[in-house]
């Protein structure tokens, strides 16, 4: 759709596919086109047919996206804008149930984002710091929607847990 932003979660689910040999390459097309590219530690690996996260992201920064975005699950997220690299911290709770957890992060991303004309890196910065917040309330408990907290929770979450953001 012309005009739209386009935000796309690799969600690599191998057992979904008919064909394992189109999983990466139909993948890769549908991040390398979007606006918003996001993707685990574990799928950038795979992506990138790297070792470290330090290739990976080596690779991952020449995508034609905006903006990209590995998670790292408790160790937070990094965020590749145009021109910067940020490493914002995650919260460290006690995991139930790792199910939703990268849903509710792309979906608290979008919801900070869409209202937004464009992104300075102090917004992006802060969506993904709500972002990790959402996902780290999420693992304390069990189920994928049973378990997404609505905007007051995740506030109170994150009153007085301060997130250090470095920049490389």
């Amino acid at each position: 759709m012309a005009g739209s932003l386009v935000c796309v979660d690799a969600n690599i689910r191998v057992d979904m596919w008919d064909d394992e040999l189109l999983l990466v390459p139909t993948t890769l097309e549908a991040l390398q086109t979007a606006d918003i590219a996001k993707m685990s530690e574990d799928e950038l690996l795979i992506l990138t047919n790297t070792d470290s996260i330090g290739e990976g992201i080596k690779i991952v920064k020449q995508w034609p996206a905006k903006i990209k975005i590995i998670t790292l699950a408790e160790k937070g997220a990094i965020l590749l804008t145009e021109q910067s690299e940020f490493h914002i911290e995650g919260y460290n709770v006690p995991v139930v149930d790792m199910t939703g957890a990268g849903d509710a992060f792309i979906a608290a991303l979008i919801s900070k984002l869409m209202p937004l004309e464009s992104w300075t890196d102090d917004q992006l910065i802060e969506a993904v710091q709500f972002s990790n917040a959402c996902g780290a309330l999420v693992v304390e408990k069990r189920g994928a929607m049973s378990a997404l907290p609505d905007l007051s929770t995740v506030n109170r979450f994150m009153v007085g847990k301060s997130q250090n953001v470095d920049i490389e």
